[in-house]
């Protein structure tokens, strides 16, 4: 008796390998698999604006790093004596507003750099649900504690989507003529807006997508969404609350991952990567002992001889 639906995932029509660079924007489902591709030592940048939910923000966030925007003092509020960006997830508010800028300005050009060489963009979409701010009728990253009231929930529908992805990968290509882009959706379940509203959500977010993939030969649609409801579908895969996919969960979507746009060779590579990296995250009782940082030095020499 088969007791899984096993999604059957045909092979990317590209390749990647560890002289690649990565860049990822998106859900924390993003930086799952950006700390994964950081952690076997790829040249990885996440989240130039921080986590980002809804595709609008996200849409706003790679504009910023394409142009290398500047935020200035006018482009910041100040809320509970810390200055920030709606444009921004709240790591980047600071209690001095030329500390906030410096951050949300440097963390911008280093992305703008590593988006001009890039060889993948992921893109991973977690809500279709988004909030407007009254005053100027934006979508925001993130409400950075204001009142509920200075906000209107809003649907950004699948032809919303289209329309902005549209122009922004069309600047991308001509930005980076070598860049392939993956789309994901989020497996999170995003229940504070309910079953339905999320599933209405998620439904969107999949039309979008797949009409983007279809008109750009350089996009991509990898099933993380898929393989976590449909193939693992089990509680099991999750954390306590229920809602965000456990560390077996994100394995098996990595396993997935590396199988759709790695060579063998590759994912060989990674294997004989891993007992040496996991000597390097080891932390010894005596830190300071002179024969594990010879043992550390060892073990390095041979990850950049793998790497090399």
């Amino acid at each position: 008796m088969i007791l899984r639906t096993e999604i059957d995932i045909p092979k990317a029509n590209f390749e990647i390998a560890h002289q690649d660079s990565f860049v990822l924007l998106g859900s924390c489902f993003s930086e799952n698999i950006g700390l994964k591709l950081q952690r076997y030592r790829f040249q990885t940048a996440i989240n130039s604006h921080g986590i980002v939910f809804n595709p609008e923000s996200a849409a706003i966030a790679l504009e910023d790093v394409l142009n290398n925007k500047r935020y200035t003092k006018e482009d910041l509020i100040q809320h509970n004596q810390l200055y920030a960006s709606f444009n921004h997830h709240g790591r980047f508010s600071h209690e001095n507003a030329d500390a906030a800028l410096q951050e949300i300005n440097d963390n911008i050009s280093k992305h703008h750099e590593s988006l001009k060489k890039a060889r993948v963009l992921f893109v991973t979409f977690g809500s279709a649900w988004a909030y407007r701010f009254n005053e100027t009728e934006n979508i925001v990253t993130n409400c950075h504690k204001l009142p509920q009231s200075s906000f209107e929930k809003t649907l950004i529908t699948n032809d919303k989507i289209i329309d902005l992805w549209n122009l922004l990968l069309q600047k991308l290509i001509a930005f980076n003529k070598n860049i392939q882009v993956v789309f994901t959706v989020s497996p999170v379940r995003y229940w504070r807006d309910g079953a339905l509203q999320n599933q209405l959500s998620k439904s969107h977010l999949i039309i979008a997508t797949h009409a983007l993939q279809q008109k750009f030969d350089f996009a991509h649609y990898f099933p993380s969404y898929e393989l976590v409801m449909d193939d693992l579908r089990d509680y099991r895969f999750f954390k306590e609350d229920m809602l965000h996919p456990n560390e077996v969960a994100i394995n098996y979507v990595w396993e997935k991952l590396t199988a759709w746009c790695m060579t063998n060779e590759m994912r060989e590579k990674l294997l004989q990567l891993e007992p040496l990296i996991r000597f390097t995250e080891h932390q010894p009782i005596n830190i300071s002992s002179k024969e594990f940082e010879l043992q550390l030095a060892e073990k390095e020499k041979q990850i950049q001889q793998l790497l090399s």
